[in-house]
């Protein structure tokens, strides 16, 4: 004969055999299946340190050249190079040791802090002293970029060698786009027409 179930026992097995019993009815489980959706790298959360901006670029640079979202043809004496945290493309150009020069492509969400951030930046970088928005503008010249509006600044800086540094910019998809031929002056004089070429040649 079987034991007799204790009170507490009865009490354990009734809502048990009715929790099993509620779902009985039912034909579907209880969730939603989503199918094809893609989680942008750069909303991954990241506890390195990084910027947001470095990050995104980092994103970016590690789809490239599939995910880049742009086409672009090559001159004939660029030779390209694997893409960084900072760089989504990069190229090295001219003659080595003396007349060597990079390209460099990197975008940014929004506007990265503005025109004469970007522009006091970049003289920075040259050895130059920062501007005012006033004289900022003296700089600039617009151009078009796959067709859409877009400016380029050309500063070199003082030493010998000097450096040099041509920056253009377009505004798409909600990023800022950074085109960047730098290195000594000789240098980027040298392939500044093979610059133009590429900057024709891009197409979002």
């Amino acid at each position: 004969m079987s034991p007799k179930l204790s009170k507490l026992q009865t009490l354990i097995i009734i809502p048990a055999c009715l929790a099993l019993l509620s779902g009985c009815g039912k034909s579907e489980p209880e969730f939603v299946v989503v199918k094809n959706v893609e989680t942008p790298p750069a909303e991954v959360e990241d506890h390195s340190g990084h910027n947001h901006a470095m990050d995104e670029a980092h994103a970016h640079a590690e789809a490239a050249p599939q995910g880049l979202g742009f086409t672009f043809s090559i001159p004939e004496d660029w030779t390209q190079q694997p893409p960084s945290q900072m760089k989504l493309l990069s190229f090295k150009a001219g003659t080595p040791p003396e007349l060597m020069a990079e390209c460099a492509v990197s975008a940014f969400p929004g506007d990265v802090g503005g025109r004469l951030a970007n522009i006091n930046r970049w003289r920075r970088q040259v050895g130059l002293g920062p501007t005012t928005e006033e004289v900022a503008d003296s700089f600039v010249q617009e151009l078009k970029i796959s067709g859409m509006d877009a400016w380029q600044v050309d500063f070199t800086g003082p030493g010998d060698p000097a450096g040099r540094v041509v920056v253009s910019v377009v505004f798409h998809n909600e990023q800022s786009w950074f085109f960047k031929l730098s290195g000594n002056e000789a240098s980027v004089r040298e392939e500044l027409e093979s610059y133009g070429t590429f900057i024709d040649s891009v197409q979002f």
